[in-house]
């Protein structure tokens, strides 16, 4: 880590030099973090590696002309340098639509979420985790593969209107895929603080969805002609409902969708574009995920809903995004260098109810899958956030109350909005989070339920 002291006089030597050539605004993206992981292959520890990392970037709005830059080397010359290319980058740009418009300003050292016993972890208290699970998974004849992850980060932000703003985290996260005879399964934690993850449980809960997978898989496209088609009701574990929102959000959340009128929020705020029991929102201090104190413009966060029992409430704007609407930033800048992407927000929440997992199974009479998570996601139509991808590690079809057989992975095509419309239960939301999802060491998240879903479509299976 650079640490507090170092990220400040970083930030102040820099503004002071951009602001020598007198520019209409400027700020600055610090992000440093130390990041370490345990790798698993084959049930044994294959690589140890750390890397400690820090870039910089600067964006400069002179005449309504916007020019980026970033470095990676913190040394006086080569900030200098970023600053001038940044400025030099305005001179070829076209004008903006508006001016930058901020209303709230972060100032001092914000708490994250840092735990010394993550901080302090090192890779023999990794390695101590992965072998208790290869001793169980070995107990059943499973082969695993693993990632164990724990990491340092911390984020500071300035500019010309006197934000200087400090925070940092700390992340510890735990995926493995089993492997059994005929098929795998997925399972991943985490958690800010080391000490709090039940590694135990994890392992239970992994190796007994592995042994659900004791006969060979069902294709249920086998027989089906070319281009035939088929609809399920679905069980979507934490995972895959997190995935699917993290695209909502993408798609829809975003100002700059909106503003472009490619989100389906468009048009619509005040009226219901979900199910009556949906309810999502964005909460950077909220301690149930991982907190994000304030966006890369400085924004302070604060609770932010989407949608309020299905109905459309708000987008997601940074500074540039608010000026172009006439409203204000909603705290969701992606900050310097990044700006081009719109805004949009990284610490999702997803009400949910009190039908648990068990219980979606329990009550399935007619045949339903379950999914543990998806692969290969792709946005096939971003208005109506029609998305594609496979089911993985952990797909199942459910009858009569129970889990009667595994199924070969299908292919699904499904407007995620009209999914939502249709969901029959909800649980109690847990913490998903990839903790290198954006490049960087990121305190992002989604905070989701499982969901049980009526009607998806599915369009063939890995065999098909």
């Amino acid at each position: 880590m650079i640490g507090e002291k170092r990220c400040y006089d970083i930030l102040k030597s820099a503004l002071k030099y951009a602001l020598s050539r007198r520019p209409d605004f400027v700020d600055f993206l610090l992000m440093s973090w130390d990041s370490s992981v345990t790798r698993v292959a084959n049930s044994q520890i294959h690589q140890n590696v750390y890397e400690t990392e820090a870039t910089l970037a600067v964006d400069v709005i002179h005449n309504l002309r916007i020019g980026s830059a970033s470095t990676s080397v913190l040394t006086e010359e080569s900030i200098h340098r970023a600053i001038d290319v940044a400025f030099e980058a305005t001179l070829h740009k076209a004008q903006l639509p508006n001016p930058l418009k901020l209303d709230a300003f972060t100032r001092g050292t914000k708490s994250g979420r840092f735990f010394e016993s993550t901080a302090r972890s090192t890779p023999q208290d990794r390695a101590k985790v992965i072998q208790a699970l290869i001793q169980k998974a070995n107990q059943s004849n499973l082969m695993v593969s693993a990632k164990f992850h724990t990491g340092i980060g911390e984020i500071a932000v300035a500019n010309n209107m006197e934000t200087l703003a400090y925070s940092s985290f700390t992340d510890a996260n735990f995926s493995a895929i089993l492997k059994g005879e005929y098929d795998s399964s997925y399972a991943s934690v985490a958690s800010p603080d080391f000490r709090s993850i039940d590694f135990e449980k994890f392992a239970e809960d992994l190796i007994g969805k592995c042994k659900l997978q004791n006969r060979a898989a069902q294709d249920l496209f086998a027989g089906k002609k070319a281009g035939q088609e088929i609809f399920y009701d679905v069980i979507l574990e934490p995972a895959a409902v997190a995935e699917w929102i993290d695209l909502v959000s993408f798609c829809g959340f975003n100002g700059l969708t909106y503003l472009e009128e490619e989100s389906f929020m468009h048009g619509k705020l005040g009226q219901r574009v979900m199910g009556e029991n949906i309810e999502i929102w964005d909460d950077g201090m909220d301690p149930g995920g991982y907190v994000l104190p304030f966006d890369f413009e400085g924004t302070p966060k604060s609770k932010v809903p989407f949608v309020e029992r299905g109905v459309a409430k708000n987008v997601a704007f940074d500074g540039l995004l608010a000026s172009k609407a006439n409203s204000r930033s909603t705290g969701h800048s992606l900050g310097a260098g990044q700006r081009h992407h719109g805004a949009f927000p990284l610490n999702l929440f997803v009400g949910g109810g009190d039908q648990s997992l068990d219980y979606m199974i329990a009550s399935s009479e007619d045949p339903t899958i379950y999914v543990t998570r998806f692969h290969y996601t792709n946005v096939a139509d971003v208005k109506n956030v029609v998305l594609t991808g496979m089911t993985k590690d952990g797909t199942f079809l459910v009858q009569n109350g129970e889990i009667v057989s595994p199924l070969v992975n299908l292919r699904y095509l499904q407007s995620v909005l009209a999914a939502l419309n249709h969901v029959e239960m909800l649980s109690d939301p847990v913490l998903v989070h990839d903790p290198d999802i954006y490049g960087a060491l990121m305190p992002s998240c989604s905070v989701v339920p499982a969901m049980k879903i009526q009607n998806v479509r599915f369009i063939g299976s890995s065999s098909s």
